[in-house]
């Protein structure tokens, strides 16, 4: 048999045989999927939507009275010599430097580092700075008094009320131009709900108008 005459058998041959197999390589056309198939899927991306829709709409962490209002000062800042008087609500926090002294009265939370404490009770608090290192404090609450002695350098976060200067010294309102200490008492804005400064004035026993006159 010739080469010629066997390649010819063999090709009517394999024409001849069925196809058992698919042919390897066959392109396949995945785009129809039974909805059965994706139903988990879609499920979890349901889920996930969700939860990520709940992370955006939390608000971020903050200071319990570091508020963040249009009728609040968000930021505070003032320091020299002399005295530095807050009647307000929200977070302030500062530094005294030795021979000065800090009164709180009325705040909800004070903590205190390098001071010595000459009073501390649930209603008002008295420190002193003696050490080399400067006295630092914090303060928060609904409604407080602050009135800090010395050489000092006072912040406040989303504060209100008003504040008193009276020395030589400068503040700056959420970064606004330098100003001198003196003058009127300083506005710092209403209270969120319109009700801090009254609260303080009953359980200060009318301290807000004594302030204001004395």
């Amino acid at each position: 048999m010739t080469p010629a005459v066997q390649t010819g058998r063999l090709r009517g041959f394999t024409k001849a045989l069925p196809c058992a197999y698919p042919v390897q390589g066959r392109p396949v056309d995945n785009r129809y999927v039974p909805i059965a198939r994706l139903r988990p899927a879609i499920t979890l991306l349901v889920a996930l939507a969700a939860l990520l829709a709940v992370v955006l709409a939390r608000p971020p962490a903050a200071d319990a009275y570091a508020v963040k209002d249009a009728f609040a000062i968000k930021a505070l800042v003032s320091k020299g010599s002399g005295e530095q008087q807050l009647f307000a609500g929200g977070l302030v926090y500062g530094t005294v430097l030795r021979g000065g002294r800090v009164v709180i009265e009325f705040a909800d939370k004070v903590t205190v580092a390098n001071g010595q404490a000459r009073q501390k009770s649930k209603r008002k608090q008295i420190w002193v700075a003696n050490s080399r290192k400067p006295m630092a404090f914090k303060v928060s609450g609904k409604a407080f008094r602050v009135t800090v002695v010395g050489n000092s350098v006072l912040n406040g976060v989303g504060i209100w009320g008003f504040a008193r200067f009276s020395g030589v010294g400068t503040y700056t309102l959420d970064g606004s131009e330098e100003l001198a200490w003196g003058g009127p008492d300083l506005d710092l804005g209403a209270a969120p709900d319109g009700t801090v400064l009254s609260a303080l004035e009953s359980r200060a026993g009318g301290l807000r108008a004594r302030l204001r006159t004395g």
